[in-house]
């Protein structure tokens, strides 16, 4: 057995595969140019939002408008490439769908008809290195390179096996999604269209395609597309100077697409109720591209979990299934409330077919009575920063850009809108909170309801403005949707099933088998109420509430869960008060010089973003009150924008997801976790989120474990005591040594790379070489005899290893001086400007740009782990992909990937057998960080090689 550190990597073990005889699958591939059209009639289809979609789709004197000119895949029948076999409406500019199963070679004959070099590199099946269709220096030549590019009317052939050891593993379904991309540049090859859908199989199974769609969530940034230039020349007017770097027109430039359509204009999905229906959904993109898709009146099968939505972010393919609930044209969106205003929007079409849906009977009536009404909110409970401690007010704190009141800023009150519940439909005694209740905020009441019960909601809109509720995960017909789109539902449009101010509607929903909790779920899962007349604007006023969806005999009479001693809500979002419908009125109310604000000042938008956990920030949510042994269900959500990427990190416990053991859980806008959690750790104990942003911001509350007399986790450990010894310590650390880019070739000095941004340095520019501090271990308590450092870790400290039971004891802060010591001229740097600021950008594995981390070898077959780490903030999403082998990732389930997400304060492990000999990238699939320099290789040695 033989063991080494990769990467944070321990453990070694050989594994042999056998191979298995192959099968030939030919598919005849072309890239071609095209006119292409994200929305053939110019108008929003989807939602009655009037102005936003002129933005993108409106052509003008400087704007390009919905048509671009791309180049995309087609498919043909043979090698003549004359006879093309069309794709069905639904599949947008998705390339073709090439699939295989276990047992089957792939052979890809590629023709490039386009104007340009192109390619086609696949994930998630093996391939060797004259198919890898990647452009890097991987230590290969002659014609093991002809596969990289392939020139215009040049053909090439790539053949990729679908083997055993890359097959979906035990916990997936039949078939795996994955994508095919041009990678010669991937990030330009991508954006102006290059990208197709991959299905590998298990041994004897298929894909059954007439019951399944795939959809692309992906903000198609022309700006980036290789043909920006000949779209400005083609689509705007001949004499018309325009400037690609304004800032509106780039944003006008930014497709929020499904498929590569938007605003309502995908078509062809279409289906019938009572059908089961596979999604197969794909992510590609930039740190914007982190997407919640969700879809109106149905539910999802994901991982062996219930679920009515599922993240997709770069490189990430996932696989869904689906029962059609009622017929109806359903809204398909992205919860971003960015990318819904901006067009990611499709419509699920289900027709009768002669089909009744199957409603429960004799379940429980549970009814509620809900108002919406106007409060003066305050983020925090007495102006203190609970958490820091002094006040919220204090000069330069970070807490006095959001609470401080003044000519031109609001502070931390505002007017808005919150669900409040009352005794019975009087409306006239309202409900008052259990202490049980308190850390509930701003968000509504809990609505709770086990499977085949009926839910009816009595909604009083005591405020100014039409609102509703809409539940995400019950069970409704289009006249209890809550939701207002363009479904073109007569009689909805007739009898207009919102809330009017001062009228009162009725809702009336079931919890169906299709929308309860699946057997590897919680007796519990987590679910969400809000206003959706306007999604992003409502709920940024504050119409936000919880909901549990139970399994069958999972509550009590009293409406509590069995075998549960406290449960708590916790909504993590960044509310956006520029965007409530009261931000005038706040105006007008608390600054003292409403006239001269200027709405768009950015330090004025800064100031009303509040980075709460239920509507409070440093510290001041209260009542999240325990003892040591209690039984805790928390129930996390969010909502929000690009910017609510929260990773939710629990000091002092841990708590069960899906049979893992964790500290922190990720949540996107849309998200809904349900976490397990024994309290054996007593004290007081944050709760935060680890986005260094929203951390600084205010996301942080406190929880409090008392003992009440029973015996802690501490007070019971018998394992070893484990002593490391560890400096912190001040160097000088070099992110890219010698400045040379080992992944794509070149000098990172050279003006035309765009490495250089970030390893330059000049009179105001800091360069590569940083002051840092670093941890490192030593021998003994002296220390001054330091251990040896491997090369793999780069700037990580030493890798601290421990058993159950047992005991361990044991932002830069740099960067003034950093400029004093590397800028010639310190005096004259300003810290705002914006190239200074990229400058200091150092996307880096283990600290180390553009392959400048070295040392990850291991020999073939094999077995790896990989130890992977995020930290960092708000663009800090990561996909880390491994060309060449795939891996595992455990959850409940194993599950067969190549690529990983990482958020900040996350952590994963995935195990790979290194079947694959080569040198092999391994970088982030973020476009941004690949740019940066977020990459490296790893080297798989030949068996034969021998071990030093």
């Amino acid at each position: 057995m033989s063991s080494m550190r990769i990467l944070l990597l321990l453990g070694i073990l050989g594994l042999m595969y056998p191979r298995t005889l192959a099968e030939d699958v030919h598919y005849y591939i072309t890239a071609e140019n095209v006119i292409w059209d994200y929305a053939p009639s110019g108008n929003n289809l989807a939602t009655y939002d009037d102005e936003n979609y002129k933005t993108f789709l409106n052509p003008g004197p400087n704007r390009i408008g919905h048509k671009y000119y791309k180049a995309i895949y087609k498919q043909y029948t043979d090698e003549t490439y004359k006879t093309e076999i069309k794709k069905p409406d639904w599949m947008g500019f998705l390339g073709p769908i090439i699939s295989g199963s276990v047992g089957q070679t792939l052979k890809i004959h590629f023709k490039n008809l386009a104007d340009r070099n192109f390619s086609m590199h696949p994930h998630g099946i093996f391939y060797e290195k004259d198919s890898e269709g990647a452009l890097y220096l991987d230590k290969t030549g002659k014609k093991d390179k002809a596969d990289d590019i392939v020139q215009p009317q040049q053909t090439h052939l790539y053949k990729w096996e679908v083997k055993e050891i890359d097959a979906p593993a035990a916990g997936d379904p039949d078939c795996l999604p994955w994508m095919y991309h041009s990678h010669i540049d991937p990030v330009r090859d991508m954006y102006s269209g290059l990208m197709g859908l991959i299905l590998t199989c298990k041994k004897g199974k298929h894909a059954k395609l007439d019951t399944s769609f795939a959809l692309l969530l992906k903000v198609m940034d022309e700006n980036l597309s290789w043909y920006l230039d000949k779209n400005i020349e083609k689509f705007i007017q001949s004499g018309v100077k325009v400037n690609p770097e304004d800032e509106d027109f780039q944003e006008s430039n930014k497709m929020h697409s499904i498929n590569g359509l938007m605003y309502g204009h995908l078509k062809g999905l279409d289906t019938c109720m009572g059908d089961n229906i596979t999604w197969f959904l794909l992510g590609m993109g930039n740190e914007v591209d982190l997407h919640t898709i969700n879809f109106y009146g149905q539910s999802l099968m994901y991982n062996h979990h219930r679920t009515d939505s599922v993240n997709i972010y770069p490189s990430e393919f996932a696989v869904a299934t689906m029962k059609i609930n009622l017929p109806g044209n359903w809204l398909i969106f992205c919860h971003v409330h960015d990318h819904f205003v901006a067009g990611m929007t499709a419509f699920l079409r289900v027709n009768t077919c002669s089909r009744e849906p199957d409603l429960p009977k004799n379940g429980k009536i549970r009814k509620y009575y809900i108002a919406a009404e106007l409060v003066y909110w305050n983020y925090s409970q007495n102006g203190q920063n609970l958490y820091d401690g002094g006040s919220l007010t204090e000069a330069d704190s970070d807490s006095e850009v959001f609470f401080k009141k003044g000519p031109h800023r609001i502070g931390g009150q505002y007017l808005k809108a919150i669900y409040q519940e009352y005794t019975d439909g009087t409306f006239s005694v309202r409900k008052k909170r259990k202490p049980e209740e308190e850390h509930l905020g701003f968000l509504g009441p809990v609505i709770k309801a086990s499977v085949g019960d009926l839910v009816k909601v009595e909604f009083y809109n005591k405020a100014n403005r039409t609102y509703s509720i809409h539940p995400f995960g019950f069970f409704y017909d289009k006249f209890s949707e809550g939701s207002h789109y363009k479904d073109y539902v007569i009689h909805k449009l007739t009898h207009n099933y919102n809330a009017a101010p001062n009228t009162i509607k009725s809702y009336t929903w079931q919890v169906t088998e299709n929308m309860g909790p699946l057997p590897d779920d919680p007796p519990c899962i987590t679910r969400m109420y809000a206003s959706v007349i306007d999604y992003m604007k409502d709920t940024y006023s504050g119409l936000v509430g919880p909901m549990l969806i139970c399994k069958r005999g999972a509550l009590n009479d009293d409406g509590k869960q069995k075998d549960v001693d406290k449960e708590f809500f916790l909504l993590f979002s960044v509310t956006d008060e520029n965007e409530s419908w009261y931000i005038k009125k706040n105006i007008n109310k608390f600054a003292s010089e409403p006239n001269k604000i200027d709405m768009d000042d950015e330090d004025f938008k800064e100031s009303n973003l509040m980075h709460g956990i239920n509507g409070y920030l440093y510290g001041n949510l209260r009542g999240l009150n325990m003892c040591v042994g209690d039984r805790i269900s928390w129930h996390i959500l969010s909502v929000g924008n690009e910017v609510d990427l929260h990773t939710a990190f629990f000091h002092g416990n841990t708590f069960t997801v899906y049979e893992n053991h964790k500290d922190t859980i990720a949540v996107l806008p849309g998200t809904f976790k349900t976490l397990s959690m024994t309290a054996k750790n007593s004290g007081t104990w944050a709760l935060v989120c680890k986005t260094n942003d929203h951390f600084n911001a205010g996301t942080k509350a406190l929880y409090h474990v008392n003992k009440c007399g029973r015996l802690t986790a501490h007070e019971r450990m018998t394992g070893k005591n484990r002593t490391y010894y560890i400096a912190a310590e001040e160097i000088e650390w070099e992110y890219a040594k010698g400045h040379q880019d080992f992944v794509r070739g070149g000098s990172l000095d050279d003006p035309n790379n765009e490495g250089n941004a970030f390893v330059k340095s000049s009179e105001t520019l800091i360069g590569s070489k940083y002051i840092k501090a670093v941890y490192r271990e030593y021998t003994d308590d002296t220390f001054t005899t330091p251990m040896p450092h491997p090369k793999y870790l780069g700037i990580l400290g030493p890798v601290i290893k421990a058993n159950v039971g047992d005991t361990i004891r044991n932002e830069s802060n740099y960067l003034d001086q950093n400029i004093k010591k590397y800028c010639s001229k310190p005096n004259d740097v300003n810290k705002e400007n914006e190239e200074f600021i990229e400058n200091n950008k150092n996307h880096g594995i283990n600290g180390l740009l553009y392959g400048n981390l070295q040392s990850l070898k291991m020999f073939q077959d094999e077995t790896v782990y990989w130890y992977l780490l995020g930290l960092g903030t708000e663009v800090d999403i990561h996909s880390v992909h491994f060309h060449g082998n795939t891996f595992l990732h455990y959850t409940d389930y194993q599950h067969r990937k190549d690529t990983i997400d990482l958020w900040p304060g996350t952590f994963s492990t995935v195990v790979m057998v290194a079947h694959n000999p080569g040198t092999w990238l391994l970088h982030c699939h973020v476009n941004d960080h690949i740019i940066g320099g977020m990459e490296t290789v790893y080297t798989v040695l030949p068996k034969n090689v021998t071990r030093k």
